[in-house]
């Protein structure tokens, strides 16, 4: 069993894969995975090769899909509980403030809501 291990180990090592504070809230260990290969491939072999240019296209596409099911697990799972949290969570994702909202434009800066 030792030796299987040993194997595993030498043939199959842990990656490491940090996650930092600043990352989206979607980023996965894949898709950071995928980001190595691609830098790797573009440092390694330019902007015009084919190697660079499948790493870029894949990872394009697993951020579309992964951002995709993030967002739609997101707003279903409000949407059920808290119409209100809803909303809220909508205007957060797309960037809205309640400051751009149509009803503070008639009010001044010293008017209290």
């Amino acid at each position: 069993m030792s030796d299987l291990n040993g194997a595993i180990n030498v043939f199959l090592p842990e990656k490491i894969v940090k996650r930092h504070p600043t990352d989206h809230p979607w980023m996965t260990t894949n898709i950071k995975i995928a980001i190595r290969k691609r830098q790797s491939a573009f440092l390694r072999h330019g902007k015009e090769s084919v190697i660079y240019k499948f790493w870029r296209n894949k990872l394009q596409r697993d951020i579309r899909s992964v951002k995709r099911l993030f967002y739609q697990n997101k707003v279903a799972d409000v949407e059920r509980t808290n119409p209100k949290c809803w909303w809220m969570s909508i205007k957060k994702m797309a960037g809205i403030t309640t400051k751009s909202e149509w009803h503070h434009q008639f009010l001044n800066e010293t008017t209290d809501v």
